[in-house]
């Protein structure tokens, strides 16, 4: 018996969880633009990944819409759409789905189950997140160039499907933190701003040891504000918070050595905030990502000076339609004069 998936945002992270259920038979429908679907009538989706085999889909082994009603029928609803667009998507689907459909958010952020479930209903919407980084290349093809696994809830409901996803040779794990985990994932998730700001791919960032320490900056501040709130994030893989910022401003003949033992990332990976940059969208995830530190901050009364820094410079950027190409010592220049005021 297969479930019917729906993927609500068929870009880079949905098109590779999706091609990954489909070419093991799981019945899939993707939710796209248009040209999506052109692409994947013409071509089908390749998805590489920087250490495992090739994954083929074929046109004819799913199915690919840009009308919300053929999700109907899904029992299982992906949500990949980007932050900003989580409440236009929940009210798209409110329509049009079955009692029984289950909502699995996997999207950067933390806040977005909570808009999901203000329209859906909050005993259907679940939590889920993908530390890993897809990068969207030409002709349908889709490369991973990260490791993590999947973190999704750790609940009855999700059981079934969390076996087939394993089934599929996705890399998953239920947790039944994911509320404090999704925080981790976020302090990961602060790199984006700073790898689009310096237009660099993420390999290339984290070489610069002044990129890193605007970095361990911006993740000291967001650990300030969420110990204000009582929120510890836990250990994901092999990242552990406690230790990010200072791993970060080790010198780089240390850094460099380290590194490789620490995650696995391929010189080609860029971030998805700088991947929409490059393809001219006109707004980012920041208010979803160093934005939710600030709001945090504010509810804590804390100042947040780094993040407020790197969030008017994203904001910028984006209005600007391309990357500053900043250095890190300008930026730790610019923080540290209003950090200093």
């Amino acid at each position: 018996m297969t479930f019917t998936i729906g993927i609500f945002g068929a870009g880079a992270i949905g098109s590779y969880i999706g091609g990954y259920l489909a070419a093991s038979g799981e019945d899939i429908i993707f939710l796209g633009r248009p040209r999506g679907a052109q692409s994947f009538a013409q071509y089908g989706l390749t998805l590489t990944h920087f250490s495992k085999p090739d994954i083929r889909v074929t046109p004819e082994m799913a199915r690919y819409t840009d009308e919300v009603g053929e999700l109907r029928a899904c029992d299982v609803i992906f949500i990949t759409v980007k932050s900003q667009d989580t409440a236009q998507a929940a009210a798209q689907l409110a329509p049009v789905i079955a009692p029984q459909t289950l909502i699995i958010s996997l999207q950067n952020g933390v806040g977005n189950t909570d808009i999901l479930a203000a329209t859906l209903g909050g005993d259907r919407v679940f939590k889920a997140m993908i530390p890993n980084n897809v990068l969207a290349l030409d002709a349908g093809r889709f490369h991973m160039g990260t490791e993590g696994e999947i973190a999704i809830e750790d609940t009855p409901s999700l059981a079934a499907l969390i076996d087939r996803m394993k089934a599929a040779n996705l890399d998953v794990e239920a947790r039944p933190d994911m509320a404090a985990a999704q925080w981790t994932k976020l302090l990961m998730n602060l790199s984006n701003a700073g790898n689009t700001l310096a237009g660099l791919t993420i390999y290339e960032h984290l070489r610069s040891r002044d990129h890193r320490r605007v970095l361990a900056l911006s993740i000291d501040e967001t650990l300030a504000v969420l110990g204000a709130a009582n929120i510890a994030p836990p250990r994901l893989g092999k990242v552990n918070p406690k230790i990010l910022a200072p791993l970060l401003r080790l010198p780089d003949f240390i850094y460099h050595r380290l590194m490789p033992f620490i995650i696995k990332i391929d010189p080609q990976a860029r971030s998805s905030m700088a991947q929409d940059l490059i393809a001219g969208k006109d707004k980012s995830e920041i208010d979803a990502l160093n934005g939710a530190v600030i709001a945090l901050g504010h509810d804590v009364g804390l100042a947040t000076p780094v993040n407020d820094y790197i969030t008017a410079r994203i904001k910028a950027a984006f209005a600007a339609g391309e990357s500053p190409k900043l250095s890190g010592a300008h930026m730790l220049a610019q923080i540290k004069a209003l950090t200093r005021g």
